[in-house]
């Protein structure tokens, strides 16, 4: 079992100007349900329980094609939510135990920056100098097109 502790491994953190207005932003990426649209391998994502998208202790199923397994079922959390500014998401997902992180800033009246982070909160050192560089690279590569398509995405609406 891996060692989690209030110490995380930054894995990616992306940016992008997205020409809608930060509610609108928000209520996008608050339902999860939408990540499959526009995450590279994340082929389904599902409500796990009946709490309305966007509020702390809603929980989804994430079918997505990780490293080194292929196709594994997550379960995901919101953990923070701090409309319409911040969503914060973690799995228990081992070995990665990930942690994403959403940041809106309101770049006037209908335009939002967005930074999106993952994290790692295994600070095993093993992992940390085995796997991790693995998965970091995995991670990056798809969070770079996958705020391209959500700003694509959001833009077209």
């Amino acid at each position: 079992m891996a060692t989690i502790k209030s110490i995380r491994t930054l894995l990616t953190r992306q940016e992008v100007n997205i020409n809608v207005s930060i509610q609108n932003t928000f209520a996008y990426i608050s339902n999860m349900e939408n990540f499959k649209h526009w995450f590279p391998e994340v082929s389904d994502m599902v409500s796990e329980n009946s709490l309305e998208h966007g509020t702390v202790g809603k929980t989804y199923l994430e079918l997505v094609n990780l490293p080194p397994n292929g196709k594994q079922e997550l379960k995901i959390e919101v953990k923070q939510v701090e409309s319409p500014r911040l969503y914060v998401t973690e799995s228990e997902y081992d070995p990665l135990f990930p942690r994403m992180t959403i940041i809106l800033t309101e770049r006037g009246e209908a335009s939002t920056h967005l930074i999106w982070e993952m994290e790692s909160r295994n600070s095993d050192n093993d992992f940390i100098t085995s796997m991790l560089p693995g998965f970091k690279a995995v991670i990056r590569e798809r969070a770079v097109i996958a705020v391209k398509n959500l700003k694509e995405i959001l833009e077209r609406q």
